[in-house]
């Protein structure tokens, strides 16, 4: 994997942020996908790789940035 080989130097808490995208009533891509790609990362780089959602009412990072700029 790229991304893997991009990180395997990087000694830094590495955290997967996925997206607010539930669609009801059991799919959730951004969330799965997160999951999915924090898994695949601790495989290859051997280490614990986190994953988080951004607040509710933010769809994705983008989002929450933006608003939190404007307060």
């Amino acid at each position: 994997m790229h991304l893997a080989a991009l990180l395997k130097n990087f000694s830094e808490r590495i955290i997967v942020v996925g997206e607010n995208d539930h669609k009801p009533p059991n799919s959730w891509p951004g969330k799965e996908g997160a999951i999915e790609l924090a898994q695949q990362l601790a495989n290859d780089l051997g280490r614990k790789i986190g994953w988080v959602l951004p607040p509710e009412g933010c769809k994705d990072v983008r989002a929450y940035f933006i608003e939190r700029s404007a307060v």
